[in-house]
Order: structure tokens, then C-alpha cells, then sequence
């Protein structure tokens, strides 16, 4: 799916919500919705179903917030979509696609997609792992991006909140 196609369906789920911004979670639900893509694929196989995070995201965040008149992003949502575009690079895959987006989402950490891995009960260890699986990324090339991903993860570990 082009780049157009995929934000055509984030803008969408938008304004289902009501909303006239884009953040995280449109970006999952946009994701979810292209019911063809890898990363809805692969999100499904973990028990993340479209109808259940549309709702689940409309009870967290609610139906109808506009800040503006104009469409923009969420500051988290910029870092996530050029994340897509830098994990799309260290796995040697350009353009990015939908499921770099999804891990892009994985490795940010942080807003409300992975808030709901964590209560669905989403191991997003595997679902990194069965998502490079998907994206069919040579074994060499997923064993050093794993050993990376892990020894980032192991230092913000230690990193203190001051630092």
C-alpha cells in the first residue's frame, strides 16, 4: 500500500473519532484497518482486533476533540512516522511500509499502542519477532537488528531520570 493510501486510512480513523489531529493511536487503528497489510496481519495473530481497539481508543481518548482548524500531527506521531522510515533502512527495506510503522510504534515505546499491548497482554517481544518474521528480513540481517534493539533496551534499563 503507497504512503497516500495508508495515511488515507489514518485520516480516516481520525475522523471516525471525530478528531482533527493525528496521534498514535490513528496511526495503530490505520494500520489495523488495512485488513490486507503485514501489520494487520500480524496484530490480529496477537489478538489486536480492529473493532475492539476502536473502542477501547474511543473510551481513553474520547469522540470529538479538535484543537484546530487545520489537520497536524502529534509530536509523538512525527517521531513515529520517521522512525518507520529509519527502521525501514536498518532492515535494509525502503520505501517503509505499514509493518515499519507498526514496529516503529514497538520501539518508540511509549503512547497509547503500546498501552494496549500491555492490556491485551501483547508479548511485544514476540510480536517484534513475528513482525520481522513477516517482513521476511534475512536472518543475518534480524539477528543484528535483535542484538541492537536488545542492547538499547537493556541501557535504558540503567538510564537514570536525570540524565
Amino acid at each position: 500500500m503507497s504512503a497516500d493510501a495508508a495515511m488515507s486510512l489514518v485520516i480516516g480513523e481520525a475522523k471516525r473519532l471525530g478528531h482533527n489531529g493525528i496521534g498514535c493511536e490513528h496511526l495503530l487503528l490505520g494500520v489495523l484497518a488495512d485488513e490486507d497489510g503485514i501489520a494487520a496481519k500480524v496484530l490480529l495473530a496477537h489478538g489486536v482486533e480492529l473493532d475492539a481497539t476502536r473502542h477501547r481508543v474511543a473510551e481513553i481518548i474520547g469522540n470529538g476533540w479538535q484543537d484546530s482548524v487545520r489537520w497536524r500531527s502529534s509530536p509523538r506521531a512525527i517521531v513515529v512516522c520517521r522512525l518507520a522510515e529509519v527502521e525501514a533502512e536498518r532492515l535494509e527495506q525502503l520505501p517503509s511500509n505499514d509493518g515499519h510503522l507498526l514496529l516503529a510504534m514497538i520501539t518508540e515505546g511509549g503512547g497509547l499502542p503500546n498501552r494496549l499491548f500491555t492490556e491485551i497482554g501483547v508479548d511485544v517481544g514476540q510480536l517484534r519477532d513475528d513482525l520481522l518474521t513477516a517482513l521476511d528480513v534475512p536472518e543475518d540481517l534480524r539477528a543484528l537488528y535483535l542484538r541492537q534493539r536488545k542492547a538499547y533496551e537493556h541501557a535504558e534499563q540503567w538510564r537514570s531520570p536525570d540524565s
